[in-house]
């Protein structure tokens, strides 16, 4: 027997896009932050853009994705997409 569609998927809860090189260290505190409550996070540890980082959360299902940029390090704020909604709210 093979495993097909019926096999569970192992579906993160949370994306994190961080952009820019001073927010990966935030980013990870998020992430180790969540997970201690038990949130399935996933984090690409590659920088990317933007769209990229949006058309991995998408591919990976994620309801949930957590932007930080430069922008929002220094304001003390994330961005927080949530895909199933389509909404943006600033936390």
């Amino acid at each position: 027997m093979l495993i097909g569609d019926n096999y569970p998927k192992d579906v993160p809860d949370v994306y994190i896009a961080w952009l820019g090189d001073d927010t990966i260290e935030t980013a990870m505190k998020i992430a180790d932050s969540l997970r201690k409550e038990n949130v399935k996070v996933y984090v690409d540890y590659s920088s990317k853009g933007m769209k990229s980082h949006m058309k991995k959360a998408d591919k990976l299902e994620t309801r949930y994705c957590i932007i930080l940029g430069e922008d929002e390090l220094n304001k003390g704020i994330v961005l927080l997409k949530d895909f199933f909604l389509q909404e943006n709210k600033k936390k």
